[in-house]
């Protein structure tokens, strides 16, 4: 979940430092984009299914269902299925208001 978050600030930077200065021809910087775009895939299906595989062993794990909530907002751009999953762990609550037991 980090690591794709992570590669897709590094994308953002990238295309933020050289916003401008690249030809739409630009052969090497399309090379380092691409080689961005495809560690965030990767790292994005690893950690959907770290998470797929979690949530079948401990289904109660109210933890790890919030932050599978967050993966799904943050990462995935899901939030029906986010909202599955904060629902599920606090009543219809949002992950940032607490737990039932403080």
């Amino acid at each position: 979940h980090e690591d794709a978050l992570k590669h897709r600030s590094r994308l953002y930077r990238v295309m933020q430092v050289r916003q401008g200065t690249f030809a739409a021809d630009d052969q090497s910087m399309a090379d380092r984009l691409g080689t961005i775009v495809e560690s965030m895939t990767e790292a994005t299906a690893k950690a959907h299914t770290a998470y797929t595989r979690l949530l079948r062993t401990h289904p109660n794990g109210v933890g790890l269902s919030r932050c599978y909530a967050l993966f799904c907002d943050d990462v995935l751009n899901d939030s029906t299925q986010a909202t599955e999953y904060k629902v599920g762990t606090d009543g219809g609550g949002s992950i940032s208001g607490g737990s039932k037991s403080g």
